[in-house]
């Protein structure tokens, strides 16, 4: 809405905008009513902070929904190594990819974490993989097994320090192993790799918090979610004496 404001004898046009109260707040919102909870609890979060800030209060909460971890099954992990293996085209890159696999479901990286990986935060010798600006910009050490350590190792070779290990910019990492998992028909993508780290550990008996410290979670009761689908899978198992 513009008006006109006379000013020494010149027309000076000044902006106004409607009054922004709770129920306007809330219509906007609404408009985002085809989105996930998620994501309107986030959008929702935003906006009563920019209400506040403007000294207006914004009293509705906004509580996100206590989704469970994808669980992911060992069979499907393989059947998406064997789509790997099996590809007819750029077979060059396939062990690229394969370590890219290998690499998630033993460290449990995050997507970005594995896309900004440099041949120079793999410790060799100490069998070490240094995770530098986690989440929160916060960093840790993951150590590795031998066999995957190899893997890196012949993957690495050649490549400069300051080069990334995989070659991928995160959004484009997604997006290479959902295509692998379409192609093997099986419901996996980055962050299911990390959740598939994280079961297998609790179900061979590692501690949560350990479990926590390698997944680089700030709070226990995120990794504690993982122990409703340890629970979930001991009650399949004793399904089987009925």
């Amino acid at each position: 809405m513009l008006r006109e404001v006379c000013r020494s004898k010149q027309k000076v046009l000044v902006t106004t905008f409607p009054i922004i109260d709770q129920e306007i707040a809330l219509q906007y919102l609404g408009t985002f009513n085809n989105i996930g909870a998620n994501s309107r609890a986030r959008y929702g979060g935003m906006l009563k902070g920019l209400l506040n800030h403007m000294g207006m209060s914004f009293d509705s909460k906004f509580k996100r929904p206590k989704l469970l971890p994808q669980r992911v099954l060992h069979e499907d992990v393989e059947k998406l190594k064997d789509t790997i293996r099996n590809k007819k085209s750029h077979k060059k890159s396939a062990f690229r990819d394969l370590v890219l696999i290998e690499t998630a479901i033993k460290t449990g990286m995050r997507r970005g974490e594995l896309a900004n990986l440099l041949v120079s935060h793999i410790a060799f010798e100490a069998n070490r993989i240094i995770v530098m600006n986690g989440k929160g910009a916060k960093g840790r050490t993951i150590p590795m097994g031998d066999n995957l350590k190899f893997q890196l190792l012949e993957l690495c070779s050649g490549k400069k320090v300051n080069e990334k290990v995989f070659g991928f910019k995160a959004v484009s990492l997604g997006m290479k192993i959902k295509e692998w998992g379409d192609k093997a028909e099986v419901p996996i993508k980055a962050h299911s790799l990390r959740h598939y780290f994280a079961t297998n550990l609790m179900e061979r008996g590692a501690n949560i918090k350990q479990v926590q410290e390698l997944l680089g979670h700030e709070s226990l009761a995120t990794t504690q979610i993982y122990l409703s689908l340890i629970v979930d899978h001991l009650e399949d198992a004793i399904g089987l004496l009925d």
